[in-house]
């Protein structure tokens, strides 16, 4: 097959593979783009689906097994030698995929496979094309990519674990949702073991904060939160960026990364009240709400708020 000045284009597909906030990238070591990453992919061969082929690339580049989910674009790309010719001549079709199975490690020919955060990306001198379509990877995985965000100046809102550091800031968070006399500091979850803690940076300012209870903190506590586990103990936005998908996008990726830091057949419980407008966000994430009664038989104590529980078998779906 005639790669370089082809007499037709040549059809390439993609393997767009997010996981736990972070996309697979290669360094290739052949043109057109030798010593440049990019996204797995190779060319399309006879007798194969795109699909089949994007699962057939991202194994022979970087060993892992993937699925195919959704397809996020169709792309041109066409390179002109200094005469004017057209020196290589692809159309680029990009699957999202799913790991199922492997281990990263570079071969065919790329000379280096490695997990990107979103961050690290946006450091990279991507193609247009390339940077949007590994954008739109990550917001259809529930990475806090938010729709326009990146794109034509907008600033960009990335997700990822919180630090130390991030405990003030998650601290106005909280303080700016919950009235002054809510009891707990969520953000000293932060840094403590068995928990998970997320915050939304815009710009290098935490714009939203979620804390997930791994375990059961006092099987013999006065509160549900310490008797139930996996518990999600805090969610919230500050007020000027909610309602742009924001808190969306905290809560499923929280959602996805418990269900892979907990036992299979684990259930995820919150409590909230009858005021919580995100109570029609629980139920489109699958979430159901428990009679009082089942939660007095689980945990011995009567529920306050309405208590609500979902079962984590990865991968978790959304309809949000």
């Amino acid at each position: 097959m005639k790669r370089e000045y082809p007499e037709t284009p040549l059809i390439g597909v993609g393997a767009i593979i997010v996981e736990a906030q972070r996309v697979v990238l290669v360094k290739r070591g052949h043109p057109p783009l030798a010593g440049e990453w990019s996204i797995p992919g190779g060319v399309l061969e006879v007798g194969e689906t795109l699909r089949e082929a994007a699962v057939r690339e991202a194994l022979e580049e970087t060993g892992l097994a993937v699925e195919p989910a959704d397809l996020l674009g169709v792309y041109d790309r066409i390179l002109h030698d200094d005469e004017g010719r057209t020196h290589y001549h692809y159309v680029l079709i990009d699957f999202r995929c799913r790991r199922v199975g492997g281990d990263l490690k570079a071969a065919s020919d790329a000379d280096e496979a490695r997990w990107f955060t979103a961050q690290e990306v946006a450091q990279l001198a991507l193609a247009e094309d390339t940077a949007e379509v590994i954008r739109l990877g990550f917001e259809r995985a529930g990475c806090l990519l938010t729709p326009n965000q990146g794109t034509r100046g907008q600033p960009m809102v990335f997700m990822r674990e919180a630090e130390l550091m991030d405990t003030e800031a998650a601290g106005v968070v909280r303080s700016r949702v919950l009235p002054d006399t809510h009891p707990y500091h969520y953000e000293l979850n932060i840094g403590k073991p068995d928990t998970l803690n997320l915050v939304a940076v815009e710009n290098g300012v935490v714009v939203g904060f979620v804390s997930v209870l791994l375990k059961k903190w006092n099987a013999n506590g006065d509160h549900l939160w310490q008797r139930l586990a996996p518990y999600l103990a805090f969610i919230g936005v500050l007020p000027g960026k909610q309602h742009c998908g924001i808190g969306t996008s905290l809560f499923c990726s929280a959602i996805e990364m418990t269900a892979q830091l907990c036992p299979a057949g684990s259930s995820l419980f919150l409590e909230h009240r009858p005021e919580n407008t995100a109570a029609g966000l629980y139920a489109r994430s699958g979430f159901r709400t428990m009679a009082k009664d089942e939660v007095l038989a689980l945990t011995g104590l009567q529920p306050k708020g309405s208590v609500m529980c979902l079962s984590l078998q990865p991968p978790c779906s959304f309809s949000t």
